[in-house]
């Protein structure tokens, strides 16, 4: 495997909350303890990038199912989705109670311990989306939204405290690993300042340099 060879210090994989919980309350974490093992066997260090491959890239598909859900439709390639609207308030207790899961799950060490998955020093990177669209992004890719304020409800401190309540659960739990969220220039209706400035100050002003 290439992660054998003696240049490469890590592994980067790409799956998220919908693969790890594909049904409301299903839990399953054994792709966790799959790579855990893999990476321990060589020595390497592990990033998790929490995108599922499937349509489902940022949140769980049951999400949009429950009860209340305020979702959106996003078309990409001629197939429409319905994602859940990042401020729904069900959909982020839901994701809540994920990274609380998968924070705790027990997780093999390369001594040979188990720990839960926040404690193990093989993990040194998780790269969060926001659960609805993904990415802090605007434009046709899969992990964006068209336009961030045509969402239904949107309001400019909704989507600001949507995304601080996507970070929050990593940051709070993950001590000691590195918290990342992807982040490009977008905009609403108000200029200055502009969006993206107003999220990076208010994740600043939380979390300082956590994320």
């Amino acid at each position: 495997p290439r992660c054998a060879f003696t240049y490469v210090t890590g592994l980067a994989t790409r799956f998220g909350w919908h693969d790890m919980e594909p049904t409301d309350s299903a839990f399953d974490f054994r792709l966790v303890t799959h790579l855990l093992n893999r990476v321990n066997e060589y020595q390497k260090r592990w990033s998790l990038h929490m995108v599922s491959a499937t349509v489902h890239s940022s949140s769980a598909a049951y999400v949009v199912d429950l009860p209340g859900v305020t979702t959106w439709n996003h078309t990409l390639d001629g197939v429409t989705t319905r994602k859940p609207v990042p401020w729904d308030l069900t959909c982020q207790a839901r994701h809540d109670r994920f990274v609380e899961r998968l924070a705790e799950t027990p997780t093999p060490t390369v001594s040979g311990a188990t720990v839960p998955l926040r404690s193990n020093p093989a993990l040194t990177d998780i790269d969060v989306l926001v659960p609805g669209i993904g990415n802090i992004r605007e434009g046709s890719a899969r992990l964006a939204a068209p336009e961030i304020s045509d969402l239904p409800g949107y309001t400019r401190t909704r989507f600001i405290d949507a995304v601080l309540a996507a970070l929050r659960p990593y940051a709070n739990r993950f001590l000691a690993v590195n918290i990342l969220i992807p982040f490009w220039d977008v905009t609403d209706t108000t200029s200055s300042p502009p969006l993206w400035q107003a999220i990076h100050d208010e994740i600043v002003a939380e979390f300082g340099k956590r994320i």
